[in-house]
């Protein structure tokens, strides 16, 4: 083989070589290429899923504060039936006030009385009177009313006064001024305690009078259990507990089953149904009798099977004493 011959074998096989490798980095490099697309698409993938979920997590959110919003909202509706009742001008009072200043304990207390005024029977003329001096009287409590106070409070004073005026009528002279002894003795009793004029706590739902005096107690006024029980208007059962000092009330319901209703001397708790609430004065024994605070009927109302009787307790005035309005 001469020398020519040799160099171009040489030649042949130096370019075959060349050509495997080019063709070898050309796979890697492919290989590479699909490598990290494949990776960057699993985490495209990945990404999307999280976003999905992520969205899936904001949209359940956003759905349930749409069904609060709503449920506020139709709570509120509900609460503000009550302005249907009022007469012309206290509806003026109540339609001055910016819904903003409406607290969820206002929106509670005006579905409270909407629902009372549902379940019972009143005249168009007694619910209206009723209706305007709940509202108003819950709406000065929680100083809401600003442009409109002075036409609330003469409103207030002329209902009430004329439901006195009536309540007092009800009365034996004779009966009367022996309540009206019973009650100065328990109110020369402290400097927390005063006496109570047996009118100053309205019956306005039925002719019914007190069978005992009534009591003031840090200007709460207080009814015995006897006429607590009467004004009930169900039969009802009362239990005095051997091992403490607690009272327990029963009122048949007949198939609805029994309401029960728990108090104890010195406490202002009660328990209705066994839910507690707070009284707004402490049960009081005194001289063997048990005085209850009136609020105890808002209570029995909201949260017994057929409800009871509500009061309007008005606060003691530089002109006027505390009063109740039961009904």
């Amino acid at each position: 083989m001469n020398h020519a011959h040799k160099r171009a074998i040489a030649c042949t096989l130096m370019i075959s070589f060349m050509c495997q490798f080019s063709s070898y980095n050309v796979i890697n490099a492919q290989t590479d290429t699909l490598d990290e697309n494949y990776s960057k698409s699993v985490s495209n993938e990945s990404n999307s899923s999280d976003n999905v979920d992520s969205e899936d997590e904001t949209s359940d959110l956003s759905t349930s504060d749409s069904e609060e919003e709503e449920s506020e909202e139709d709570s509120e509706k509900e609460a503000l039936k009550i302005r249907d009742l009022l007469s012309e001008d206290v509806r003026t009072i109540f339609d001055s006030i910016d819904r903003k200043n409406f607290n969820d304990e206002i929106y509670k207390e005006l579905k409270n009385i909407y629902k009372h005024f549902e379940r019972f029977y009143f005249s168009n003329d007694e619910k209206t009177k009723l209706a305007d001096l709940s509202v108003l009287n819950l709406l000065d409590e929680n100083s809401v009313i600003t442009n409109n106070k002075n036409d609330a409070l003469r409103k207030i004073e002329n209902i009430s006064n004329e439901y006195l005026e009536s309540m007092k009528n009800r009365y034996d002279p004779q009966d009367y001024q022996k309540m009206m002894e019973d009650s100065n003795l328990f109110g020369k009793h402290t400097k927390n305690t005063s006496s109570c004029k047996p009118e100053n706590v309205v019956i306005a739902s039925k002719y019914q009078i007190l069978m005992d005096y009534p009591i003031v107690y840090n200007d709460n006024i207080l009814i015995s259990l006897n006429d607590a029980v009467s004004l009930l208007n169900k039969e009802t059962s009362v239990e005095y507990m051997k091992e403490n000092s607690n009272i327990v009330l029963k009122s048949n319901n007949n198939e609805r089953g029994d309401d029960v209703i728990e108090i104890s001397p010195g406490s202002n708790k009660i328990h209705v149904n066994d839910k507690e609430s707070i009284l707004n004065n402490s049960v009081i024994n005194w001289q063997g009798n048990i005085f209850i605070s009136t609020d105890i009927f808002n209570f029995i109302d909201e949260n017994t099977k057929d409800g009871s009787c509500r009061t309007i307790s008005l606060r003691s005035t530089d002109t006027s004493d505390a009063r109740v309005i039961i009904f």
